[in-house]
């Protein structure tokens, strides 16, 4: 079985890869690891590459911005199962704002969500195409589990959550007021909130 892990960010993505990189290898897979620890990811034409690998049991791992449909058509036209975890745009906007290090003096929480929404950042974005992943679903550390006992015939007692940003949740800076109500509106009606409750329907 060939496996890719599709990563957006703040989405248990760093938790989800290190748990099916670790399945993987104890498995016997091959799994693809960058030559070069300073880079964050494969380039397009490395990607392309492992995509042609041979059919023998592998795993890959890549951030959701590097890919559109056509490079992602690449690996399922080459037997790769892919898959993909996807959180509550409105989680994982606050989510973003509390894990980023760089936000420029004075921005705030609901400052910083509405340009995001504005901005074009793809790093977050469940894509258009998400209907042809093989395993698009809503992120837990039961369907990480899940996945590995059906999929790699491993059972996990334990996922441990990596790379926590320490937000407390939409609903909570909700009540608090520190989210807008135009701000609001905007991430409800936002095509990525769509995409979510399609994703969300499948179960």
């Amino acid at each position: 079985m060939k496996i890719l892990y599709l990563h957006i960010v703040k989405s248990g993505g760093t938790t989800a890869n290190q748990v099916l990189a670790q399945t993987c290898n104890r498995r016997g897979y091959f799994v693809h690891r960058l030559d070069d620890d300073a880079k964050h990811d494969f380039s397009r034409e490395q990607l392309e590459e492992i995509a042609k690998f041979p059919k023998f049991d592998q795993y890959a791992h890549a951030h959701i911005a590097v890919f559109d449909e056509q490079l992602h058509s690449l690996f399922r036209q080459n037997g790769w199962f892919t898959i993909c975890l996807v959180r509550n745009p409105a989680d994982l906007l606050c989510s973003l704002f509390h894990f980023t290090k760089d936000l420029p003096e004075g921005m705030d929480l609901n400052n910083y969500i509405a340009e995001v929404l504005e901005g074009e950042d793809s790093s977050w974005h469940i894509p258009a195409w998400f209907q042809d992943i093989s395993f698009c679903r809503l992120l837990s550390s039961a369907r990480i589990r899940s996945f590995c006992e059906t999929f790699l015939n491993e059972r996990l007692e334990h996922v441990p959550l990596l790379n926590q940003s320490g937000s407390k949740g939409f609903a909570h800076y909700l009540v608090t007021g520190a989210i807008k109500t135009k701000t609001v509106k905007a991430l409800l009606n936002h095509e990525q909130t769509k995409r979510f409750q399609k994703v969300a329907a499948l179960g």
